[in-house]
């Protein structure tokens, strides 16, 4: 069905739904899973179902589901954390979703869909604390999230940061990797790789 929709994901041990506008029943071949479309709309969008569905399972709440505003192949101008930049298409209001923890909240707004020369979304983040006040305005950012012990992780710039939380309060980004220079290389798969249930020799 063309080059629309893309990725899966894992229900349970048995399932697998698949991003696809599926026709017909698929073939699992000699898989013992069972594969299914994802949802009412597998496949009609780009990531759509499946960002947003992966986002409500890691925590994210959808609080404004945005407006479609322009499209053009040329580009349409927007804003973004203050920067002007042309995007296929526009989103205003912006997307927004907040993943919300006791101690602080981040809020993710999505306000365009394939940048020009920039990513495929065009995010930006902020943290605000309990009540409400801005704890760090990370503008640009293409990703942030808690991990297990409350401390704020993103990306930016093809950097890596940490913020971590102590008594006093938040402290200043520490940058944990820098992969700005990394650049991809076509693999062949191992053998090992191509078998089902199947694992990773020991060193």
């Amino acid at each position: 069905m063309g080059a629309w929709g893309g990725g899966g994901a894992f229900p349970d041990e048995k399932t697998l739904l698949v991003n696809h506008r599926l026709v017909g029943k698929p073939d699992e071949g000699s898989l013992p899973i069972r594969v299914e479309p994802f949802g009412a709309h597998s496949g009609k969008g780009e990531d759509f179902p499946i960002w947003h569905e992966r986002l409500l399972r890691d925590g994210w709440i959808l609080k404004q589901w945005g407006a479609w505003s322009a499209r053009s192949l040329d580009g349409v101008e927007t804003d973004i954390a203050g920067e002007r930049t042309k995007v296929w298409a526009k989103i205003d209001p912006p997307i927004i979703y907040r993943r919300v923890l006791d101690h602080a909240t981040i809020e993710k707004r999505i306000h365009g869909l394939h940048e020009t020369n920039g990513p495929w979304y065009a995010l930006e983040h902020d943290v605000y604390d309990a009540r409400g006040n801005t704890i760090l305005s990370l503008g640009r950012a293409d990703w942030a999230d808690f991990d297990r012990k409350g401390d704020l992780l993103f990306a930016k710039t093809g950097r890596i940061y940490r913020v971590t939380r102590n008594k006093k309060g938040w402290g200043d980004p520490r940058e944990l990797f820098d992969l700005r220079d990394r650049r991809f290389t076509q693999r062949t798969s191992p053998p090992w790789a191509k078998q089902w249930g199947s694992k990773r020799p020991a060193k």
